[in-house]
């Protein structure tokens, strides 16, 4: 199931190696979008859990922005934000 793949991946977030490197996931969320964009012709409803965990992670990450100290690590949070940004455009497009 398309949708279970997706949710799958997002959790991987939340995984102790992934969640405080904003590189890793913004890479994760440019791969979920890119499967989006792929399940698309199946017309995939995008699931509550999913977006929900998207919608939390982008809090996350705009709170570390917010208290970020050094200029990458700001650059790495607007990038992990964009990511986001365009993977939750990707799912709602259904």
């Amino acid at each position: 199931n398309d949708q279970l793949i997706l949710a799958a991946i997002i959790r991987h977030l939340d995984h102790k190696n992934v969640a405080h490197d904003p590189r890793v996931k913004s890479s994760i969320i440019q791969i979920v979008t890119a499967l989006a964009q792929q399940f698309r012709s199946r017309a995939l409803v995008a699931e509550a859990g999913v977006v929900s965990d998207l919608c939390r992670h982008l809090r996350k990450s705009l709170q570390a922005t917010d208290e970020s100290v050094g200029l990458e690590e700001s650059n790495a949070n607007l990038s992990l934000q964009s990511s986001i940004e365009d993977c939750l455009l990707e799912i709602s497009k259904r």
